[in-house]
């Protein structure tokens, strides 16, 4: 259901166009792009409203692709030694999300001490701000180094 690339992917999604199946992955782009390349969003309401959930999918995802099925259940166990729930593993992956994050933002700002705000700042209503969320500045970060794609992912979250 994530994405038509996968092997997992069954040619269904709750999201149907026209008798066409749109896997998770593109959701941000139908609910918030203009269908005519015009100016306004086709369903940004509804896109607000699901951007969460999209966000949780698509951090499970990532995991679950980091390695085998196998792999991915071996590290998400209960207490009992049974597969976690879908909330138990987003919890854990937010948990460890934050701790990523919280490194590279202090990595960030230690490293472009002097520049920081050249680098880690973003424009609202006119004005600069300079980012404090370890999310934003850690999201930033990846791109400057390479090491994620700078695509916009729907989480929308500076300060």
């Amino acid at each position: 259901m994530w994405d038509d690339t996968s092997p997992h992917w069954g040619n269904y999604s709750v999201l149907n166009i026209c008798g066409v199946y749109i896997p998770i992955i593109y959701w941000k782009q139908v609910y918030s792009h203009s269908p005519n390349g015009g100016g306004s969003a086709w369903k940004p309401k509804q896109w607000q409203s699901i951007k969460n959930n999209y966000s949780k999918w698509k951090l499970l995802v990532a995991q679950f692709r980091k390695g085998t099925p196998d792999d991915f259940w071996s590290e998400f166990k209960d207490k009992d030694g049974n597969n976690m729930k879908y909330t138990a593993i987003n919890q854990c992956l937010r948990e460890i999300q934050a701790q990523e994050d919280s490194a590279l933002a202090t990595r960030a700002r230690s490293e472009y001490h002097d520049t920081f705000a050249d680098h880690f700042s973003y424009k609202k209503g006119g004005i600069m701000y300079v980012k404090t969320k370890d999310k934003d500045i850690a999201k930033q970060y990846r791109c400057l180094i390479s090491i994620a794609d700078c695509g916009d992912d729907g989480d929308d979250s500076d300060d």
